[in-house]
C-alpha cells in the first residue's frame, strides 16, 4: 500500500494520484492535516475498516488480481515450445536430442555425402643445391660480373712474391676500411655481395 495516497499497487516514490490523509481521509498529506486530536487511522479506500485491514474490499480485489496475474504467467511459460532445429546442426549430425543428451555423432554422419577424403600429398621438396650451384642460380649476374672483374687484376708482368704480398695487404686494408660503412647499410647477404663488386668495379 502507498503511504501517500493509501491505494494498492505502487509505492510512495512512484505515486501519481492525489494524496489522502489517514486522519480525516481528506485530499492532502497526513503531515499537513489540521486535525490535532488523537483519532484512529481510517482506510481511505472503504472508510470503514482500519488502514490496510484484511476486511477491506479493495484489498481483496487487489490480491485476487495479483494471484490471477501470477497464475497466467506460470501457465504461459510452462507450455513453451521446443526450440527449432537449425540446418547447420542437422548438417553436422548434431540434432537437438544429441545436444541435450551429450552423445557425439558418428563419423559417418559428419562426412558430407558425395565427398571423398583428401589424398595424402607428398611434402618432399626439391633436393638442396650446392653452394656454387645455388649462388650461380640465385645471382647469375653477380657471378658473371665476378668472372669479368677478376680479369682486371691479372697483369702480364707479375712482381716478385714479397712485393706483391705487401701490396695486396695494404690494398685489402684500404678496401676493408672503405667498405665497412657501406656494408652496415646492407640488409641481406645478396646486397652485401652486390655492394662489394660494385665498389671493386669503380675503385679497383
Amino acid at each position: 500500500m502507498c503511504s501517500r495516497c493509501q491505494t494498492f499497487g505502487h509505492a510512495k516514490r512512484n505515486c501519481n494520484p492525489a494524496a489522502h490523509c489517514v486522519k480525516c481521509t481528506g485530499a492532502h498529506l497526513t503531515a499537513e492535516c489540521d486535525r490535532k486530536e488523537e483519532a484512529p487511522v481510517r482506510c481511505c479506500n472503504c472508510v470503514f475498516c482500519a488502514i490496510g485491514g484484511s476486511q477491506c474490499p479493495q484489498r481483496r480485489i487487489y490480491l485476487e488480481a495479483v494471484k490471477e496475474h501470477q497464475e497466467r504467467f506460470q501457465t504461459r511459460h510452462s507450455a513453451s515450445p521446443q526450440p527449432r532445429l537449425f540446418k547447420s546442426n542437422m548438417a553436422n549430425g548434431r540434432g537437438w536430442n544429441s545436444v541435450m543428451t551429450g552423445i557425439a555423432p558418428s563419423p559417418s554422419a559428419l562426412q558430407p555425402q558425395g565427398l571423398q577424403p583428401p589424398s595424402t600429398l607428398s611434402t618432399a621438396g626439391p633436393p638442396p643445391l650446392s653452394g656454387t650451384q645455388s649462388g650461380r642460380q640465385v645471382l647469375p649476374g653477380v657471378f658473371k660480373r665476378v668472372e669479368t672483374d677478376s680479369s682486371t687484376f691479372k697483369t702480364n708482368e707479375e712482381p716478385d712474391s714479397e712485393e706483391m704480398s705487401n701490396h695486396e695487404i695494404i690494398k685489402l686494408i684500404k678496401i676493408a676500411g672503405q667498405l665497412k660503412p657501406l656494408l652496415r647499410r646492407s640488409m641481406s647477404y645478396e646486397e652485401q655481395i652486390i655492394t662489394v663488386f660494385e665498389f671493386l668495379s669503380i675503385h679497383g
